[in-house]
């Protein structure tokens, strides 16, 4: 975060209880997934469902999960 001088806008916040994810989710304006592998990603939904754009890599069964103007799709890269 100092690297980029970012961390007046970053909060780490490590484990959130499930309870309190919604809550969480709804603060941001933005959801990023950056896996290599995922078939589906229950994480992805949660955050659309809060209103977020989802910007996630484009893998395994994530380009099926959500229409395409409610998330931006990025091929990885594995090296």
């Amino acid at each position: 975060r100092e690297k980029y001088k970012i961390e007046d806008r970053v909060e780490m916040l490590g484990a959130v209880p499930h309870s309190n994810v919604c809550d969480v989710l709804c603060r941001g304006q933005i959801f990023l997934n950056c896996s290599l592998t995922d078939s589906f990603c229950m994480a992805i939904l949660e955050a659309a469902s809060c209103g977020l754009h989802v910007v996630s890599t484009n893998v395994g069964g994530i380009p099926e999960v959500l229409p395409n103007e409610m998330a931006t799709l990025a091929e990885p890269n594995e090296t």
